[in-house]
């Protein structure tokens, strides 16, 4: 008995405090590293939603919209009714809604000068902060 009591095998508490400090600015790091990926990942699904819900405006006003010739360029209403044909999309806001992101829209038309087209111009902006461009496309149509 005299003999186990005088060994002194074990941490001491020193080396257990220094382990454990180790051990947290180890997972530390980690946490940060996996949290700035999952921050990169939704940002990318955003813009990635955005130019998905742009190019499926932009085929739509392809097909179905005539341009008007008023002006040079103009600003689609956001009353006008292929732009309240598309699903999810509230005219008293301009904005669209896809998953669980809210865009807001503007398009605008642009006749050319040298040919029988008219650009089309659309842009998606966050429905947070309007000064933030996600994404932006152009198509063009034939003037009537």
């Amino acid at each position: 008995m005299k003999q186990y009591l005088s060994k002194e095998n074990g941490l001491t508490l020193l080396e257990l405090l220094v382990s454990l400090v180790i051990i947290s600015i180890v997972l530390t790091s980690f946490f940060t590293f996996f949290s700035q990926g999952m921050i990169f990942s939704v940002k990318n699904e955003e813009n990635l939603l955005a130019a998905d819900t742009a190019r499926e405006i932009l085929v739509l006003l392809e097909t179905e919209y005539q341009p008007i010739e008023q002006s040079n360029q103009y600003t689609l209403s956001c009353h006008d009714s292929i732009l309240t044909s598309l699903n999810n999309f509230d005219s008293s806001t301009c904005t669209v809604e896809r998953g669980n992101h809210s865009f807001f829209l503007e398009t605008t038309v642009h006749k050319e000068k040298e040919f029988e087209l008219y650009q089309l111009h659309v842009k998606l902006f966050d429905n947070n902060n309007k000064a933030t461009l996600l994404t932006e496309t152009h198509g063009y149509v034939l003037a009537p």
